[in-house]
This record gives structure tokens, sequence and C-alpha cells, in this order.
């Protein structure tokens, strides 16, 4: 039986042998004391079939990736108090007719001595903060089942690649569902506001600057991306733009001060130029919901998406 050794730190990186035969697999991941005081490394071993060549890099692999999990996780980690330190000094210094208790927000940190105390005082510490001043969230929740740690870019519920629109998701075959998180200084609360059926995708979410609406983007009766609104009260939604076939889709939609909203759309049948045309892209729009005129804003051979805003209107 042989033994490899895979040392993961900040600077050597990782070391692999393997050597024919049954081979037992030790992994030590060194923490820098700054970062993980309490530790000094963390071990995990496992026993592999015979590997070799190709099979040996794979193993490798996995195995470097089962390490950074362990990073992840945690109740593999003690705490660093140093950044909460400088989070609530500069929150004192910044707000210091709001931000009151930092003096005691210090004075108990300097006597924790385990994590369960530490993310307490972090959660109620940086909570204080004078520009969290409401208790409600409006979230997408997405179940993701057991890839919820792996999961990346579409199996997210986001674009593939930073220059793919919504178009490039799968339309179906999601749980999802767009909740309100409250009670956020205490034991948390989700509550339903709105899931789709058939397993429809959700995405988007705008809201109101009176929090009375909120818009998405969804599948509506064509099978394609469409603008929706509905009142955070949880009445149902409706569809506010048009159908105008299923190879046309609209959505990531914004809020404009007058009532107006713009949203992006593929009804200017423009694909990518750097994948020959294969992915479509998407030019923004303007529409009057009270009227249903629809203007487009934007002429480009790329896609112009998110539209936001500006603080003066």
């Amino acid at each position: 039986m042989n033994k490899a050794a895979s040392h993961l730190d900040r600077q050597s990186g990782a070391r692999d042998v393997f050597k024919p035969g049954r081979n037992t697999v030790a992994n030590e991941l060194y923490f820098h004391e700054r970062y993980m005081k309490n530790i000094t490394y963390l071990s995990a071993e496992t026993r592999l079939p015979d590997v070799s060549g190709r099979e040996a890099s794979t193993m490798n692999r996995k195995l470097r990736h089962f390490a950074l999990l362990l990073l992840l996780t945690p109740s593999a980690a003690a705490f660093n108090p140093e950044p909460l330190r400088l989070a609530i000094t500069d929150l004192a210094a910044t707000y210091p007719t709001q931000y009151t208790r930092a003096a005691e927000f210090l004075h108990r940190l300097d006597t924790i001595t385990n994590d369960t105390d530490f993310e307490a005082l972090q959660r109620e510490a940086l909570l204080a903060n004078p520009l969290l001043d409401f208790d409600r969230m409006l979230v997408i929740r997405r179940r993701l089942g057991g890839k919820a740690r792996t999961a990346m870019s579409g199996e997210l519920g986001v674009g593939t690649l930073n220059a793919h629109s919504n178009d490039s998701l799968r339309r179906t075959g999601w749980d999802n569902e767009i909740s309100i998180l409250s009670n956020l200084r205490g034991p948390t609360r989700l509550d339903t506001l709105y899931k789709p059926d058939g397993g429809k995708i959700v995405t988007d979410l705008e809201l109101d600057s009176d929090a009375g609406h909120l818009m998405f983007s969804s599948i509506g009766a064509q099978g394609n991306w469409r603008v929706f609104e509905m009142t955070t009260d949880g009445k149902p939604p409706k569809q506010l733009t048009p159908d105008d076939g299923a190879d046309v889709g609209h959505f990531d939609s914004c809020y404009l001060p007058d009532g107006r909203i713009i949203f992006a759309s593929t009804a200017v049948y423009q694909g990518l130029p750097c994948e020959a045309g294969g992915r479509i892209m998407v030019c923004l729009y303007l529409l009057d919901p009270a009227t249903g005129k629809i203007r487009q804003l934007t002429f480009e051979q790329d896609s112009d998406w998110c539209p936001t805003v500006l603080p003066d209107g």
C-alpha cells in the first residue's frame, strides 16, 4: 500500500503522488495564522482504487475540489474577528449619532471564544447599520436539490456567459418562486408571494419606488420570455409586454419615474458576432403601459441589458 500526500497552501499549490496499486491519499490543508487562527491544519484521508495517468490527474482534481469545499464550509473554519472590528469602527465613525452601540459590540468581540457567539454578534452588529432600516426583503428562492453547492451560471438561473442573455436559459423545469424574507434580526421567516405554474422560470425582480408593485421576467403563453407585474400584497400578476410571437422574448425590465418601463427584447433578431450569430442579442425598448406604445431605444450589434435609473431620475 502506498501513501500520497497532497498539500495545499497559498505558496506551494498542490502536490500529488500516485503509484500503481491501492493508494491512501491524505490531504492536509495548512491555514495561515492571520486568517484561520484556531486551525493549524486540516487533514482528510480517503482510500482510492488503483489510479494512474489520466485517472490520477482526475482524482487529484477531485481531491482538491473537496479540499476547497471544506475551506468554504463555515464549520471547518475558525472565526477571524479583525474584519468585524474594522466594520464596527467604520460604522461608528460614519454614523456617530445613529450607530450608538459600537463600544458594546467591540467589548463583546474581545471576549468571544467560539464561532456561535461570533456569528450572533456579527449578525447583530452589521444589521445595526443605520442604512438597513428595513426588516423585509424581496427575494427569488430557487431550489436546486443536490446541486445547491455546485451549480453555476445557467444552473442557477443566470446567464450562461457574460455575453449571453436570458434567452440562453431553459424556460421550464424550475422549482422557484418569489418570496418575502422577513424578521431579519431574529429567526428569519420566508413566505411565498408568487410561484409560477408548470415549473416556469422567474427572474429579474424589479421593485417599484413605492414598494407596492414589482415586475419580473417569466414565460408567457407563447412559450417565450415576457415581463409581468404584480402587487406586493400577492394579487395575481398581469403581463405587461405583448405577445409578439414565439420567437421574440421580452425581459429584464426597469421602472421609470413617470410610470413607463424599459425592457430588453430579442425583437431585433441579431446574433452574437463572436459566436457566428449563434446566440440571440437584445436591445432596449421603452413601453408606456397606459397606451401600450413601444419604441426602440438602442441599436447595436451587441446586447444592451440591465436598464437602471440613476438617483436623479
